[in-house]
């Protein structure tokens, strides 16, 4: 087999498709059960998996990307990808689904499926389809499955399992639909967040007002009226980042400002920004610039 250079090849690779090219095939699919803390070694493989969280928390390695998946929410994992997973809860519940889009992949075992050798040809991995007018799956990796695609996953490991004749073509039946609900899914949930953006923009109008005063999670979902776990999560979803680190990156770039264009003391700019603690502001200015208050300062100086 001819040794191929990955390096610069983008996985998973697309292929431009409509709704009718569809044609999955599923290659394994099954309910699996895992009873304590572990994580799984690094791995691509050739073909795509549908990983859903039905119990527990895993935080999933997608290349460089890391994302944390909580009861509810679905993995997309490309072809190619490097990938690894760690198991955050001493019991979890997962419905996986290995599938290409194209009826392209076949396998003899369950082995089959995983890249063993570094020398793979590129030409073995499935391609993802990249739907006209639809965002890729692989873009945003993460959804959530209405009851509707659960069910019809669950489905899928069964009919599987059963190997009953013609059970494959039920299975492509399903996948097709799962695949175009889980595109439908991804254009609803970009109404839900441009409209959660709309709702959240008065805690972030008064966190650009008020980054001086206290900013804690309790504190805004009294100011909002809202549950301060409904907040957060909210927040994190919309966002992409915590309450709390949105807070410090505020307070960040007025003491930065500050620093730069005021005479105040370093003890002043902490104050004036929110911390009381000299000590914590320095710490925290540390982490997010990579050098103490006085050291930026001081370099602001020759600029």
């Amino acid at each position: 087999m001819e040794n191929v250079d990955f390096s610069d090849v983008k996985f998973p690779i697309p292929q431009p498709s409509t709704f009718v090219d569809l044609s999955p095939s599923v290659h394994w699919a099954q309910l699996h059960q895992t009873v304590k803390l572990s994580e799984y070694p690094l791995r691509r493989i050739y073909d795509f998996e549908l990983l859903y969280v039905q119990e527990g928390h895993i935080t999933a390695y997608l290349g460089e990307e890391e994302y944390a998946l909580s009861t509810g929410e679905l993995l997309f994992i490309g072809a190619g990808v490097s990938h690894r997973l760690a198991i955050g809860s001493n019991r979890a519940l997962f419905l996986g689904i290995h599938f290409d889009f194209f009826d392209e992949f076949d396998i003899v075992a369950d082995q089959d499926i995983i890249v063993k050798h570094p020398d793979a040809d590129q030409a073995e991995f499935c391609r993802e389809a990249v739907i006209s007018g639809q965002e890729r799956y692989s873009t945003h990796p993460i959804f959530v499955p209405s009851p509707e695609i659960v069910r019809s996953m669950e489905r899928v490991i069964g009919e599987f399992e059963s190997g009953k004749p013609g059970y494959e073509a039920v299975c492509k039946g399903m996948m097709i639909d799962i695949l175009i609900q889980l595109l439908r899914s991804r254009t609803m949930e970009s109404f839900r967040i441009a409209s959660a953006r709309e709702r959240l923009q008065p805690v972030i109008d008064w966190i650009e007002g008020h980054y001086s005063q206290d900013c804690s999670n309790q504190t805004l979902a009294k100011l909002m009226n809202l549950h301060e776990d409904y907040l957060g999560k909210q927040f994190k979803n919309v966002f992409n980042i915590s309450l709390n680190k949105f807070v410090q990156s505020i307070r960040h770039r007025e003491a930065k400002r500050l620093l730069r264009q005021s005479d105040r003391t370093v003890e002043q700019i902490g104050q004036t920004v929110g911390y009381d603690d000299i000590h914590y502001f320095s710490r925290t200015f540390r982490r997010w610039e990579g050098m103490s208050p006085r050291e930026y300062r001081r370099m602001g100086q020759f600029y």
